[in-house]
């Protein structure tokens, strides 16, 4: 039986339908697939946002921990932190914080002591008892969800399938220690004693200073110690190579005075103390030019006329901010200044507690 040209014409029509309808549902699923896309990508940006601000909200309350903790450095642990100016201090930094363009006031704030090693792990509350490893932190977390900081991420395809809005948040840690780290660059090659460093507080101010230098032309300004122990008259202070090596020569000893450590120092490394006055040092264009700034200078737990003879070098113990006040290249070769407490000095945390701090880190 012949086909007619009407039922090639049904056939044409039937499948012109068909295809119809497969478009359709291509269409459809591709506009869910392009609106999935444009709403995830608004997602991951508002997400980064959010974690912008956490990072930032943490760090500036952490830099407040000890901004206002009384005065007094004479033990090697860290004063109580203020935990409630960190825990309050969201009228002067939270208002610069936004997520898709909208401010974000609402911010979730934990104190307490975060270990270095992590052992144990996590945030542990205020009431421990730290250790030399715990220091202070603050834990923040910002969340877009319904009825804060904006509400819930608005999607702005998804209703096309249904999905409207998704909740978001961050969360961050800081911590704020003393040092157990140096950078490069950042310490003056003059040790002082471990002895001298515990009684920093006798020595804190421009009313009370403190003299260091080589013993053989300062005598007269030498510090007693209180205490009567064997370190009574020791040199305050006395050049160091800044490694477990001698200094070369009097280039040598002037390249590290202007340029500092070469290398990153921490708790534990061995220092050279030079014997001798090495007067190149107390020079306007070398220990000079530091007149009127704050410097940062190691600890060892020596004395500091025999510590050339120890063998190995003695160790680093610590790192403690020292202001210049003046520098004498005269007859009399000597630094004289004071300790000075929340000074920043850059390197890592983990170290016990003289005056210095390291700037406020992020840890999680």
């Amino acid at each position: 039986m012949m086909k007619t040209a009407e039922h090639f014409g049904f056939k044409l029509r039937e499948r012109k339908g068909a295809v119809a309808v497969i478009v359709a549902l291509a269409m459809t699923v591709f506009l869910g697939i392009a609106a999935m896309a444009v709403d995830v990508g608004h997602i991951m940006v508002v997400k980064n946002e959010l974690h912008n601000a956490a990072d930032a909200d943490a760090l500036a309350r952490a830099n407040l921990l000890y901004a206002h903790t009384p005065s007094g450095f004479t033990s090697a642990t860290p004063p109580t932190p203020d935990w409630a100016a960190a825990e309050s201090a969201a009228s002067t930094i939270d208002p610069a914080n936004k997520s898709d363009g909208v401010t974000l006031t609402s911010y979730e704030v934990e104190t307490g002591y975060w270990n270095l090693d992590q052992n144990p792990a996590g945030l542990q509350p205020k009431s421990i008892t730290p250790g030399t490893r715990d220091v202070a932190a603050v834990k923040v977390t910002v969340r877009r969800v319904d009825g804060t900081n904006g509400g819930s991420i608005r999607h702005w395809f998804g209703a096309f399938v249904g999905n409207l809005t998704s909740n978001a948040s961050a969360t961050a840690i800081a911590i704020c220690s003393s040092p157990g780290t140096a950078k490069p660059g950042t310490l003056v090659p003059m040790a002082i004693p471990l002895w001298i460093a515990k009684r920093a507080s006798h020595y804190n101010s421009p009313s009370n200073l403190l003299t260091i230098g080589s013993a053989y032309h300062y005598d007269a300004y030498a510090p007693v110690n209180p205490d009567g122990d064997p370190y009574t008259n020791t040199v305050a202070g006395q050049w160091t190579s800044l490694t477990s090596d001698p200094i070369n020569n009097a280039n040598h000893l002037k390249d590290i005075i202007v340029n500092g450590n070469s290398n990153p120092l921490s708790i534990g490394d061995p220092l050279y103390i030079e014997p001798g006055t090495m007067d190149v040092g107390y020079h306007d264009n070398y220990m000079g030019l530091y007149e009127g700034q704050t410097v940062f200078l190691p600890v060892v737990d020596a004395v500091l006329r025999d510590a050339v003879k120890q063998n190995p070098a003695p160790p680093i113990e610590a790192f403690i901010g020292f202001h210049i006040t003046k520098v004498s290249s005269g007859k009399e070769k000597y630094i004289r200044g004071y300790f000075v407490e929340n000074a920043y000095l850059g390197g890592g945390p983990g170290g016990p507690y003289y005056g210095a701090w390291v700037p406020p880190v992020l840890v999680y």
